[in-house]
């Protein structure tokens, strides 16, 4: 499920240990599709996991407090819920 402890404790731990994660994102507000979006994690800074999202181009910060975040592709609202988290190593 999206958001849930075990993700974020994942995704934390996987940040601490200097390993970057590939992040699945639902972008229409219904997580339940499992997702449609990857983005990659690679720090946390601030209650914020920072990512680097090739759909915008630029980082994104999503708050580990809601593992969600509201972004803008060109003139059409998406909503970023964390919906998975796969951690890798980089080379």
């Amino acid at each position: 499920a999206w958001g849930s402890p075990a993700l974020k404790q994942l995704l934390i731990e996987t940040i601490k240990k200097g390993d970057c994660a590939v992040i699945h994102v639902s972008t229409d507000g219904d997580p339940k599709d499992g997702g449609e979006h990857f983005i990659a994690a690679y720090a946390i800074e601030n209650e914020m996991v920072v990512c680097s999202d090739p759909a915008l181009g630029r980082p994104v910060f999503i708050p580990l407090s809601t593992m969600s975040l509201d972004v803008m592709w060109k003139d059409k609202k998406k909503l970023y819920q964390i919906c998975g988290v796969a951690p890798i190593r980089p080379a």
